[in-house]
């Protein structure tokens, strides 16, 4: 998706209809009242409130107490609740890896069964239900969507450079010059987030992997069919490391960047002076929390985002939170992974309010639901796209995509370790 794709009219946008999500939908299945479910999460603040009203409707009229357990990490929460026997009836997986582990272990129901899988994965934006099917089975089905190959900028600083937003690598190589000439920083990062710290560094390389060698190479990573080693991914890690982590590539250097926490990464863009002048992050940066507030009150008025430049192909990374049955799942549960998949209304409330985070994978979720003009611009790129692969590490074994993946890229910013060291180092954790 071609960084023009981002800037339409805003009117185009706001025609939209609930569409082919809710049409010829069967009925959610009806539960006893009196159930309970629980829900395990990674959600917090505003997006967790924007999930449970999204959920409430639903529960009320279902007579289902649903509770909400929140994971700071859910790779080691789920698995210590398995070990227990204590699974929840529903988790909401961002790693389609950690999905196929617990499914190996006969911890995760099908969903064939539960909810017209292809009439929903047809409706969704390509590449989102592949990463979660095993053996021509569905094991998990998407509720929300994170668009993560978006650039973000200040609209003024870039316009005092005489600089256009870069819609092609080359592009953005030389607004990197022309800012770096300017005595500027280029780019703002923090990959710091506790015990999760990293993965904002992993986006990184996946989007370079994409942009410099194409979705089939990507693919082949992703799968263990092409290694770290391989000289197209090897590329990807020393392309970030020449370009962001070179001479002011990144505000503070490489060590300040790893230890920032990655809802500060933007603060740099809007402090004045501008203390870094792009910004690669997710939409997940216009929930609460991750742009200065100041800034995210006004979005619109206060900050521009574009498609991450386009290279040897334009296709998009997307990542999401994906709904999985566990062992022994009840009725209700079923019943409420079915609504979410497929009745109309889930989304429409939690869309309504900016700081909640939200984007429906649904390609025909009408984008006037949206709150922002930002996030409509945003939703409708990755609805019009053609190409999109989801998040590389969230695919790949936790032990590799998280545990190794995530702690490489901190020490490799952070100035501990070299490529070589560092793509020596998850091939021998594959």
């Amino acid at each position: 998706m071609r960084a023009a794709a981002l800037a339409f009219v805003v009117a185009g946008l706001l025609v939209g209809c609930t569409g082919g999500q809710g049409e010829g939908a069967a009925s959610p299945t009806a539960p006893s009242g009196g159930d309970t479910v629980e829900i395990m999460y990674a959600f917090e603040g505003a997006q967790a409130a924007g999930f449970q009203e999204a959920v409430g409707a639903w529960a009320r009229q279902h007579g289902v107490t649903v509770t909400y357990t929140r994971s700071g990490n859910l790779t080691r929460d789920l698995r210590a609740r398995e070990q227990s026997g204590r699974l929840p009836d529903i988790a909401l997986l961002p790693q389609p890896g950690l999905l196929h582990e617990l499914r190996g272990r006969g911890a995760v129901q099908e969903l064939d069964g539960v909810l017209p899988v292809g009439r929903v994965a047809a409706d969704l934006v390509p590449g989102l239900m592949a990463p979660l099917e095993a053996d021509g089975k569905a094991y998990a089905v998407p509720v929300s969507m994170n668009v993560k190959s978006l650039l973000w900028y200040d609209r003024h600083a870039l316009h005092t450079l005489k600089i256009e937003p870069p819609q092609t690598m080359a592009e953005l190589k030389a607004a990197a010059e022309t800012i770096r000439a300017s005595g500027r920083t280029t780019w703002c990062l923090g990959l710091a987030d506790g015990a999760n710290s990293g993965w904002a560094g992993t986006d990184w390389v996946e989007e370079l992997v994409l942009k410099e060698s194409g979705p089939q190479v990507y693919d082949e990573w992703v799968s263990g069919r092409v290694g770290f080693s391989d000289p197209r991914i090897k590329q990807a890690f020393q392309t970030y490391a020449d370009r962001v982590l070179g001479p002011r590539g990144v505000e503070g250097g490489g060590a300040a960047a790893a230890a920032r926490d990655v809802r500060h990464a933007a603060d740099g863009l809007f402090a004045e002076p501008q203390r870094c002048a792009l910004l690669k992050q997710g939409s997940y940066a216009t929930q609460a929390g991750f742009l200065p507030e100041r800034v995210r009150s006004t979005i619109d008025q206060t900050t521009s985002v574009v498609a991450f430049p386009s290279g040897v192909s334009d296709t998009l990374e997307v990542g999401g939170d994906n709904a999985a049955l566990l062992t022994d799942a009840s009725d209700a549960a079923r019943g409420l992974v079915r609504y979410m998949a497929t009745d109309p209304r889930f989304g429409t409330d939690w869309a309504g309010s900016e700081d909640r985070g939200f984007i429906s994978p649904h390609k025909d979720f009408a984008l006037r639901r949206y709150a922002s003009t930002t996030t409509r611009k945003i939703a409708s790129a990755a609805y019009q796209a053609t190409s999109v692969r989801y998040d590389a590490s969230d695919q790949m074994p936790p032990a590799l995509g998280q545990d190794a993946f995530w702690k490489a890229m901190v020490d490799l910013t952070a100035g501990r370790a070299t490529v070589d060291q560092v793509v020596a180092r998850l091939d021998a954790a594959r």
